[in-house]
């Protein structure tokens, strides 16, 4: 999140990281909290990147101060 904002590219909605071994989705719900999935190889990314987004929208409300 540091780098976006430091590189001055907005703030990060979303990080994808994959290798051979597995494909890993994150999302923040705060500045110190990340949901993440793991997926294996041939996942369906697009339907992880929605769960993921569902599941951040229904736990930002948990996790506001």
């Amino acid at each position: 999140m540091r780098t976006a904002a430091d590189a001055e590219m907005g703030e990060m909605c979303e990080m994808v990281f994959a290798t051979d071994a597995l494909t890993l989705v994150l999302r923040p719900i705060t500045a110190e909290y990340f949901l993440m999935l793991a997926l294996n190889p041939g996942g369906n990314v697009g339907r992880a990147r929605f769960e993921l987004r569902k599941a951040q929208l229904a736990m930002e409300a948990e996790f506001a101060i």
